[in-house]
């Protein structure tokens, strides 16, 4: 058993997201074609980076900076789960656009109000030079 923090919210995190790219990609072009697939995981995600899975916390790591957890053998980054679960994604646009950005520059810093999503550099140019 664990102690719920104060503050600390909690949400399922979307089965479609322990999936590859690709495979999110072929989901949201034929949804129809795989059933289940939007139902939630069984991994639950807290606004101040933990996870939990069956009621129990899991362990957590650091990966070149990074907090990571692993859920059946996937490893997970609890700074995209944090985001995809908790902060609103900009212009209702696709999650696999955007790379989650920690504002304070720690990359291990995972709470929700430190997060927010950002167009990756050659996307930034791209865009700008659209406009």
């Amino acid at each position: 058993m664990f102690i719920v923090l104060p503050g600390e919210k909690w949400r399922p995190f979307p089965r479609i997201y322990l999936l590859p790219r690709k495979a999110r990609r072929a989901v949201r072009v034929r949804p129809e074609a795989f059933p289940g697939v939007s139902a939630a995981s069984g991994l639950e995600i807290s606004s101040l980076g933990r996870a939990r899975a069956s009621g129990e916390l899991l362990p957590a790591f650091l990966r070149a900076g990074y907090v990571v957890t692993a859920f059946h053998g996937i490893d997970v980054p609890i700074q995209r789960a944090v985001a995809i679960c908790f902060a609103p994604l900009p212009h209702g646009k696709n999650h696999d656009a955007f790379v989650v950005w920690p504002k304070n520059g720690d990359p291990a810093d995972v709470r929700v109000e430190n997060l927010e999503w950002v167009l990756p550099a050659g996307k930034v140019a791209a865009e700008v030079d659209e406009e």
